[in-house]
């Protein structure tokens, strides 16, 4: 799922429509008189098998992004000037220059569209960028602005979760700790972390991640927390004043109050402003088994 403003995406990437596994993407607009119960608003879908729409998607309201498994590519589609409307073609597609595999996550903040690629140069990972160019997002093979790659040893370049906020990237590394690309004062360009964020040693893989311009939040399901394995935590970083640097330090670690073995606190995560929220999906709820969870984090 996605949500900015009052649009909603929900994803069905493996829907077995005609072609098997194209995939969709339902748009929900909030009504005039309020969110109710309702149909979707438009369905987003491309007419190719094992395209997999909506298994990655992110928007920015008027800006859906996707990813196509098929072709290997990021799809766009822009919001019609009437609203959104069921389509059955994107307006542009994303590739990168230098025929790279990509695909594990997308995001969007204003007019920069960023893919992650944690399989580009043999795995090692980096992180694609696009500019909307001067005639809009409406163009079959946009290739990258910039190539974001992390060089931290054993961390890969990055790629596996991405996240934008205004002029700042990040992303997750091997499981290792997460990356941060600021903006150089020249504009975008190919370049190297500024800023390396390390939540902990010899934990299990970061898996998710949420980011608002000033706060970090990396989700860690399979962290151990007291002697429940798996139980899972999430921890956060703050932006200094004097800008992001490298850290092995968190300013904290959130974890449910209630949380037992096997919960997996952190399978996914986001932040605004000073509220976290947290997704605990095999959590126990009563008598219930793994019938998951969220917990809410508000910031004292």
């Amino acid at each position: 799922m996605a949500i900015s403003g009052n649009t909603i995406l929900v994803s069905s990437a493996h829907s077995h429509k005609d072609p098997l596994n194209g995939g969709s993407i339902y748009v929900y607009v909030e009504p005039a008189g309020g969110w109710s119960n309702m149909t979707e608003t438009a369905e987003l879908s491309f007419q190719q098998k094992g395209a997999g729409i909506g298994e990655v998607i992110a928007t920015n309201g008027n800006i859906v992004v996707s990813f196509n498994s098929y072709t290997d590519s990021a799809v766009v589609w822009t919001e019609p000037s009437g609203g959104w409307v069921t389509s059955v073609m994107p307006n542009a597609e994303l590739i990168n220059s230098e025929d790279q595999p990509m695909g594990s996550s997308v995001a969007i903040s204003g007019n920069v569209i960023v893919v992650g690629a944690p399989g580009a140069y043999s795995n090692y990972g980096a992180t694609y960028l696009y500019e909307k160019p001067a005639k809009g997002w409406n163009k079959i093979g946009i290739t990258e602005t910039a190539r974001l790659v992390g060089d931290a040893i054993d961390a890969g370049g990055g790629g596996n979760v991405v996240a934008i906020s205004g002029d700042t990237v990040t992303t997750t590394a091997n499981g290792l700790g997460v990356y941060v690309f600021e903006k150089p004062s020249a504009g975008w360009a190919d370049m190297n972390q500024n800023a390396f964020l390390v939540p902990y040693t010899g934990a299990d893989d970061a898996s998710s991640l949420g980011f608002d311009g000033s706060t970090i939040v990396v989700g860690i399901p399979l962290q151990i927390v007291g002697v429940n394995p798996q139980q899972g935590a999430a921890f956060v970083f703050e932006k200094p004043a004097g800008g992001w640097k490298n850290t092995s330090t968190a300013s904290a670690e959130v974890v449910a109050s209630d949380g037992n073995i096997n919960d997996q606190f952190g399978t996914a995560v986001d932040v605004s402003g000073g509220t976290i929220v947290a997704g605990s999906p095999l959590a126990q709820i009563g008598a219930n088994l793994d019938e998951g969870a969220a917990y809410v984090f508000a910031q004292q």
